[in-house]
């Protein structure tokens, strides 16, 4: 029931654009994405929709661009 009542954001072709730029912006700063996945398509929906990224691993999101993060 809990899970019901949580917006579902949804991958669509803007959310796989903002994906691509950061992986490309990550690969000319000479970082690999591959390992990074999962956290890049957290960080492209966060800043398509203009949300605040929580999470205990501040250090897995401090060199992607555009993104706010906080923790608790």
């Amino acid at each position: 029931d809990l899970l019901k009542r949580k917006p579902l954001l949804r991958i669509d072709e803007e959310t796989g654009a903002i994906y691509s730029r950061l992986a490309a912006d990550l690969c000319k700063q000479g970082k690999s994405s591959n390992y990074r996945i999962m956290d890049l398509w957290l960080a492209s929906q966060a800043i398509q929709y203009n949300l605040l990224l929580l999470t205990w691993n501040l250090i897995d999101f401090k060199d992607i661009p555009g993104l706010s993060v906080v923790s608790p």
